[in-house]
């Protein structure tokens, strides 16, 4: 199945909240790095991550499905010169995160040069998608439930959700449960709230943070039924 849409060119994305998209210089990451890049980013923002909207690595171009498949934690994974940190921020924030642009930041062992900047709003297609949804539901349609509280909760109109298998994040608290979670045919409206706004906790460990996605055929490495 394939999902096709197109961006509504009437409609004004807000640029209240944003992502500034970063270019890294790196070797390598282990695959749960989100604890180590938040402590990293802890280091240079007062606010962090008390006010975190969230921040992931992307490996490849493609944006959408850019998210690490592996599901070996400790696995080691050497990053392509497209590898890119996407900081999602309140607009009054984006100067001074601007001002990572040449800090090293360091993730354990690992070492990633942040190179310049780009803004870039949030997207109008109507099928976004989180790779990390944090909830202790062990079963699939228990979480499909939930998610469907919440969203209903944020008066977000879901039509189309659909989940992947269940991963774990590493804190020094212990193991966050995750599932990724794809949402389709979403009002344009209801689209941008939830890339402003998010999904449940963890925000300063990419949780509940939704990119624009095209393909339901894999969901952040997961088949999808």
């Amino acid at each position: 199945m394939y999902w096709d849409e197109s961006n509504n060119d009437e409609y004004q994305v807000p640029d209240t909240v944003l992502d500034l998209v970063f270019k890294v210089k790196g070797r390598s990451l282990q695959v749960d790095h989100a604890h180590d890049l938040s402590q990293a980013l802890a280091e240079q923002f007062s606010w962090w991550p008390a006010q975190a909207r969230g921040a992931y690595v992307v490996l490849a171009a493609e944006e959408g499905n850019g998210w690490i498949g592996s599901d070996d934690p400790d696995e080691i994974i050497y990053l392509p010169r497209r590898t890119k940190i996407i900081i999602r921020v309140h607009s009054d924030q984006k100067d001074e995160v601007k001002q990572l642009s040449g800090q090293v930041l360091r993730l354990k062992e690992h070492e990633i040069e942040i190179g310049d900047s780009s803004e870039r709003l949030f997207s109008t297609l109507t099928t976004i998608y989180a790779r990390h949804v944090v909830s202790d539901c062990e079963d699939e349609s228990e979480f499909l439930v939930e998610t469907g509280h919440a969203l209903k909760a944020m008066n977000v109109r879901a039509k189309k959700l659909l989940c992947g298998k269940l991963r774990c994040i590493r804190t020094p608290q212990g193991e966050l449960k995750t599932r990724s979670l794809m949402l389709a045919d979403l009002d344009i409206e209801d689209a941008i709230k939830l890339q402003q706004d998010g999904l449940g906790a963890y925000r300063e460990l990419g949780c509940g943070v939704f990119v624009p996605h095209k393909s339901i055929k894999k969901v952040g490495g997961d088949e999808a039924a």
